[in-house]
Order: structure tokens, then sequence, then C-alpha cells
């Protein structure tokens, strides 16, 4: 049995990374969550080089950001 072909979106298909960025910009609010649905969830990139030792906590301590996933 033959598949269709499928579809890509208008403008040519996209690429994990874009469709990546696109889904969490569209994330679904949680239960108790008290953001606003249009607010942005990254406006930017930070790029760091693991070391031993380093933790999750300690990570996002470093930056000043929240553990996502608790």
């Amino acid at each position: 049995m033959a598949e269709s072909p499928r579809e890509e979106p208008p403008g040519g298909p996209e690429s994990e990374a874009e469709l990546s960025q696109r889904l969490a910009l569209i994330k679904a609010r949680s239960y108790g969550s008290t953001a606003s649905v249009a607010a942005p969830l990254a406006e930017r990139y930070v790029e760091h080089r693991l070391s031993a030792g380093d933790t999750l906590q300690g990570i996002a301590l470093k930056y000043g950001v929240t553990r996502g996933g608790e």
C-alpha cells in the first residue's frame, strides 16, 4: 500500500529547530499557571559548556532562571 505524499506547510519544509521553536511558543498552559499565553517563552539563548560537577540547579542559579518540569 503506497503512502500519500506528506503535505508541507506553505513556505516549504520546516526544520526541526524551527518546529521546536514554534511549538514552544504555542505551548498550552498547565494547571495552576499564571503566565499569559501570549508571553514569549524564550527571549534569548545562552550557551553553557558543562564542567564536571555542574548541576541543573547550579546552572539555573548562575543564569537567574528557574528549573522546568517540577
